[in-house]
Formats: C-alpha cells, sequence, structure tokens
C-alpha cells in the first residue's frame, strides 16, 4: 500500500472515529427530545454526564491552545503580533471558562434526573 493510500485510510477512519459517536446519538430513539418526551431518567443522567465530560475536554483543549498563544507571546510581546496573540488567547481562556461553566450545568441536570430515578424507583419498588 502507498503511503498517500494509507494517510487517507487514516483519515477517513478517524473521520469516523470523530462521527460515530455523534451518530449514536442523534438517533430518533434516544434523543435528547425523545428521552426527555419518554421521561427515561436513566438516559438524561448518562446523556448529561457524556455531555459534562465532552465540555470538560473542551475546555482542557482550549486552555492548551491559550498556554500555546501565551507561549508565543512571550517570545513577542512589544509587536502588533504578539498583541495579537494575547488577545487570542485572552478569548481562548473565557472559552475554556464557558466550557467550564457549561460543563457544571450539565453534571447539575444529570444530578437532577439522578435525583428523579432516586424518587421514581423506591415508588416502583412498593407497587404489585
Amino acid at each position: 500500500m502507498m503511503p498517500r493510500q494509507c494517510a487517507t485510510y487514516v483519515l477517513m477512519g478517524l473521520g469516523l472515529a470523530l462521527a460515530l459517536p455523534g451518530c449514536a446519538e442523534l438517533t430518533p430513539g434516544n434523543s435528547p427530545k425523545a428521552m426527555v418526551q419518554e421521561q427515561d431518567h436513566r438516559a438524561l443522567v448518562g446523556h448529561f454526564t457524556r455531555e459534562a465530560e465532552e465540555l470538560r475536554l473542551k475546555a482542557t483543549r482550549a486552555n492548551d491552545l491559550a498556554d500555546i498563544y501565551e507561549a508565543l507571546v512571550k517570545a513577542d510581546s512589544t509587536t502588533e503580533e504578539g498583541q495579537r496573540l494575547a488577545k487570542r488567547a485572552a478569548r481562548v481562556r473565557d472559552l475554556a471558562q464557558d466550557y467550564r461553566k457549561a460543563a457544571a450545568e450539565a453534571e447539575a441536570m444529570a444530578a437532577e434526573h439522578r435525583d428523579q430515578l432516586s424518587g421514581i424507583v423506591p415508588a416502583l419498588k412498593g407497587k404489585p
């Protein structure tokens, strides 16, 4: 196999790896909308927990990117380009903070649905 073909297959595999988890989550039967309509609290706990994990990962990646921008700023802090890099670093830090805040909200939603589960399951145990 030629190197170019290998690269093509690697990129296709990477694309599938990134796309398939999203596809699985977007099927009509397990979409968040369907979960809410069906009062499927267990599925909603999983959904919001996964969402929080993804958002925390995005926050980490944004912080890593901001670190890179800031390292470039240190090497070139007095020029116009250095000032642009500093602004980008600040924006990316803000974005990371927004991701962390959204992750906390998703965790709170998961906790609410977990509480719903704990209220539903004991009630069902007492029924014939």
